[in-house]
C-alpha cells in the first residue's frame, strides 16, 4: 500500500475508517475517512491538493468521542483514479500537532481495541 512506501512509523498503525474533517484556513473544509491511524497521525485520501508542511485543524470522530487537534501535512501523493478517467486523488499523511495528552491516549486505546478485535 502507498502508506508503507511513504512513511515509516514507530507506533502501531491500523487501517480504520474514522470520519475526519480537515480545516485549512480560508478554504472549504474537507470531509473524509481515515485510511489508517496511529497515535502520531493519520493517513487519508482526499480529492484535492493540500500544501505539504501546512498546519490544519482536525476533527476526528472516534468511537468514544470527538478529538480536536492540529496537524501538519507531512506528505502528499497524487494518483489517478482507476475507475474515472481524468479524476485524481491525493493520499495525504498528517502528523498530529498540538494534541491533548488525553486525546492521544484515547486514539491509542482505540487502536489497541481495533487490533484486539482483528485478532479474535
Amino acid at each position: 500500500m502507498v502508506w508503507d512506501d511513504l512513511n515509516r512509523r514507530k507506533s502501531i498503525r491500523v487501517d480504520y475508517p474514522f470520519t475526519i474533517h480537515i480545516y485549512i484556513p480560508e478554504e472549504p473544509p474537507i470531509s473524509a475517512y481515515t485510511e489508517n491511524v496511529n497515535e502520531s497521525g493519520v493517513g487519508v485520501t482526499i480529492m484535492r491538493e493540500v500544501e505539504v508542511n501546512s498546519i490544519v485543524k482536525l476533527e476526528i470522530h472516534t468511537r468514544q468521542r470527538l478529538v480536536e487537534c492540529y496537524g501538519r501535512i507531512g506528505w502528499m501523493k497524487k494518483r489517478e483514479s482507476k475507475y474515472v478517467e481524468g479524476r485524481f486523488f491525493f493520499d495525504v499523511g498528517i502528523e498530529f500537532r498540538d494534541i491533548k495528552k488525553e486525546d492521544r491516549e484515547l486514539i491509542k486505546d482505540c487502536i489497541d481495541r481495533i487490533v484486539e478485535e482483528k485478532q479474535l
